[in-house]
């Protein structure tokens, strides 16, 4: 396994890790951008941003540009901004 693929399954995992209070049955899910985009309503240009400068935490595809949010970083975000009870059962949706 190359070490750029173990940094990111690492990193991911202490992204889950470290949110083990918000336990639910969504938790173990991982989102893409676009589907974080569906989910909060916001554009996938303003998601990708957001990752980018770390506002929502998650981990890139090893090899790729490809974003990876986990559940419990996008509804956290979603909370921090003030979104989350009007878009929660986008969540049902995907």
């Amino acid at each position: 396994m190359s070490e750029r693929l173990e940094e990111s399954i690492t990193e991911g995992i202490e992204i889950i890790s470290s949110n083990k209070d918000s336990i639910d049955a969504n938790s173990s899910k991982v989102y893409t951008s676009g589907q974080a985009a569906r989910i909060s309503g916001l554009p996938v240009s303003l998601i990708t941003k957001y990752f980018d400068k770390g506002l929502i935490k998650g981990f890139n595809i090893p090899g790729s540009r490809h974003r990876r949010i986990p559940y419990i970083s996008l509804v956290k975000f979603m909370k921090e901004i003030g979104i989350y009870e009007f878009r929660k059962d986008n969540f049902n949706s995907i």
